[in-house]
């Protein structure tokens, strides 16, 4: 098994409409140094700063071809991201010229189709840059970047600095000179570096405690990042170990806070902080989007302790007012939702040291794809298969189809030709908090399904 990374930074750009950006050369510096030291990330890394696309493109390539099934990989991308008027997503290169996007960009579909003929079963992708069509000037594609169309896959997890509409930031100071970091990339550092990342302190930081520590961290600034997480993996896989001495500091001070922590008597309650959200994350399919679910699920979180209902004047939280407990909780997902969304449950995330203020509950849902049956782009209509070698696809007559537990009778032309498309409306997903459905579409193909 190897584990390797490729980083790739483009922060200058010849194209003078291209703002610079301080942060990629320094963040790749910063973030080859974390990945490769034994200790923590123990990866093979490749560190490509300001290279033309040509080359860019080459060296992915290069990086996907001839792995083993074993192999982690890691692709780190810092730099402008650029939307056509169809809404497909480039990374600009220090070559890119804006009037020749297709040509001089290295494309989200470029790197799919890498990705796809990859043998990896495990690839992690960290997209740092903004989606926004600001780029263009006079765009009229809508808002969105199909981030989970264009790069994810069975095996993949895709973890981007913001969401579809927001801009990724650099530092806080816009008028300091010379290198500054990015705020996505720097809490990846800081995250693995310090060990900070690892929030169930079992010493490994996996693809899941990176995202909710980022999405933790980016959310509680001003103005606040979303940072979202498109996978479908077997296993959560292990970006980096603790070393031994910052997880024995790590469990020490939290030992030494929740025994003998005191409460300062001259910081008045309000002045602490509300608490931090916590995220965990639920794997949805098709059915649970057509007919919603309930499920049940436990989580740990700080809360205020029950003894001295957060006055402090009990031992069993030493004074800190917040007490480690698990807590149970059943909801119901609501028809029509999409993969990447989640749902907010108001104050039940961390209550903060001090026992005032607490956060809230964000559940991520991920959406499994179904076996034949694929979810347009709109979010609402859905395409089937049907066979052309069908008595009813030659003849024309009554085609019986099982939608997800629904059975539907469609009236099917006479002479179905490959590829055509069979609009049966109102039989799609329902739109979310609302009765109305999209449409299905039977596309007609050779092979049996």
């Amino acid at each position: 098994m190897e584990r390797a990374a490729l980083l790739i930074a483009s922060g200058n750009y010849d194209d003078e409409s291209l703002s610079k950006l301080r942060s990629p050369s320094g963040d790749a510096a910063a973030l080859t140094e974390v990945l490769n030291d034994k200790g923590i990330g123990s990866f093979a890394v490749r560190c490509m700063v300001d290279e033309p696309h040509w080359v860019i493109s080459e060296a992915i390539e290069e990086f996907f071809h001839n792995r083993y099934r074993d192999d982690l990989l890691l692709l780190h991308i810092s730099c402008h991201g650029i939307k056509d008027r169809n809404g497909r997503l480039f990374f600009a290169t220090r070559t890119t010229r804006r009037d020749r996007i297709a040509s001089t960009t290295v494309s989200a579909d470029f790197l799919r189709a890498q990705m796809e003929g990859c043998r990896a079963r495990t690839i992690i992708v960290l997209i740092d840059c903004c989606y926004s069509g600001a780029y263009l000037a006079g765009a009229k594609a809508d808002q969105t970047v199909y981030i989970s169309e264009e790069l994810t896959g069975r095996g993949r997890a895709v973890l981007t600095a913001t969401d579809r509409l927001e801009y990724g930031y650099e530092g806080t100071d816009i008028r300091a000179f010379g290198e500054i970091s990015s705020r996505f990339t720097a809490e990846v550092i800081e995250g693995l570096r310090s060990g900070a990342a690892d929030l169930d302190q079992d010493g490994r930081v996996t693809v899941n405690d990176l995202y909710k520590y980022l999405y933790n961290r980016l959310r509680g600034m001003s103005p606040p990042q979303s940072p979202q997480l498109f996978a479908e993996l077997e296993y959560d896989p292990v970006i980096a170990t603790v070393p031994a001495e910052i997880s024995a500091m790590r469990r020490k001070s939290t030992a030494s806070e929740a025994v003998s922590a005191p409460v300062d008597p001259t910081v008045p309650l309000r002045a602490f902080r509300k608490g931090l959200d916590i995220i965990v994350f639920h794997k949805i399919d098709l059915k649970d989007v057509m007919h919603g679910d309930s499920f049940a699920f436990t989580y740990e979180v700080w809360q205020r302790c029950e003894n001295c209902d957060g006055d402090g004047s009990c031992l069993n939280c030493g004074n800190s007012r917040r007490v480690w407990r698990k807590r149970s909780i059943t909801m119901k997902i609501p028809v029509g939702v999409e993969g990447g969304m989640q749902i907010r449950l108001v104050g039940i995330g961390d209550v903060k040291h001090g026992g005032k203020g607490q956060g809230h509950l964000f559940v991520a849902l991920v959406e499994q794809p179904h076996e034949i049956i694929v979810r347009s782009k709109n979010g609402v209509d859905l395409e089937m298969p049907i066979s052309v070698s069908e008595p009813v696809a030659r003849k024309g007559g009554v085609l019986v189809i099982d939608l997800i537990g629904e059975v539907i009778n469609v009236r099917i032309p006479p002479g179905i030709d490959q590829m055509q498309r069979v609009r049966i409306r109102g039989k799609g997903v329902p739109k979310l908090k609302s009765d109305v459905r999209g449409d299905l579409y039977l596309i007609a193909y050779k092979q049996d399904f």
